[in-house]
């Protein structure tokens, strides 16, 4: 045992000079946990103060997290995230809370018992026996009557509709005074309107052209409408040219008079001075 213990010794002294920092920082981290029973750490937790007595986000409370949480971790910027997420997420906790609404009282519906709905069946057979009787009183005065219904006297338009073979159905309209007969049904029939002709085979048309305003057959009386519209327009665009055409030779032969009868009184006049 002592030659074990003496060799366990001189190797942490060997470990000691080489790394002293990391072995510093394991035994600090490692000791605590080892050197402490099962039984010490309930005692201490048994002795720590409840956290509910903390008042949240007060600095006591954040040392009491750090305190807690110091042997998950020994970096201090570990610790202020932790402390930073544990408020958070009260925070979070407590928005819910208050979100939360209320559930409301459901207000209980009164059940009538099996002797209420039965008192309540009784009162409405005999509220029907009377009005069924005071029915049948009325049903009965009418039949006892002898008055008849005033009959219509005069034109009457009459409709009647019946089944036909076909299963449609036809509707016939009769008239009772055939002397006053409605001018509606007086009227002669309108006549139907003639039928296009083409311009060029003098066929029945079918197709009609907008530009000239004709209506053709086929696709060969088209082509000939056209060119009549072509052929029309290049005269009307001839005759135009020939117009102008006139109108410059005119103006071209007033303003060579002009030239001459103004250079006749020029040597006119050089002449007689």
């Amino acid at each position: 045992c002592m030659c074990v213990c003496m060799c366990a010794c001189l190797y942490l002294c060997v470990l000691l000079f080489q790394y002293p920092s990391s072995l510093c920082c394991y035994l600090f981290a490692v000791l605590p946990e080892a050197s402490s029973t099962p039984q010490s750490r309930s005692v201490v937790a048994r002795r720590a103060p409840p956290r509910s007595v903390k008042k949240e986000g007060s600095a006591a409370h954040d040392d009491a997290i750090l305190a807690e949480n110091r042997r998950k971790s020994v970096r201090s910027t570990t610790l202020k995230k932790t402390v930073a997420t544990e408020k958070r997420r009260k925070q979070e906790e407590a928005k819910k809370a208050s979100a939360k609404k209320p559930l409301k009282s459901r207000e209980e519906q009164y059940r009538p018992s099996q002797e209420e709905m039965l008192a309540e069946a009784a009162v409405t057979e005999v509220f029907n026996q009377q009005s069924l009787e005071e029915l049948l009183k009325v049903e009965e005065e009418k039949r006892k009557d002898p008055s008849e219904k005033p009959k219509f006297v005069g034109p009457m338009i009459r409709y009647v509709d019946s089944a036909r073979p076909d299963s449609k159905v036809s509707t016939t309209v009769s008239f009772t005074d055939v002397t006053d007969w409605p001018t509606l049904f007086r009227q002669e029939p309108d006549s139907y309107p003639a039928k296009a002709v083409c311009g060029v085979t003098k066929a029945v048309a079918k197709y009609y052209d907008p530009l000239t305003e004709t209506f053709y057959s086929n696709i060969d009386a088209f082509k000939i409408l056209r060119e009549r519209r072509w052929a029309k327009d290049e005269e009307l665009l001839q005759s135009r040219i020939n117009l102008i055409t006139n109108l410059i030779t005119a103006r071209r032969q007033r303003q060579l008079k002009l030239e001459a009868s103004a250079k006749a009184a020029a040597e006119k006049k050089q002449n007689g001075g």
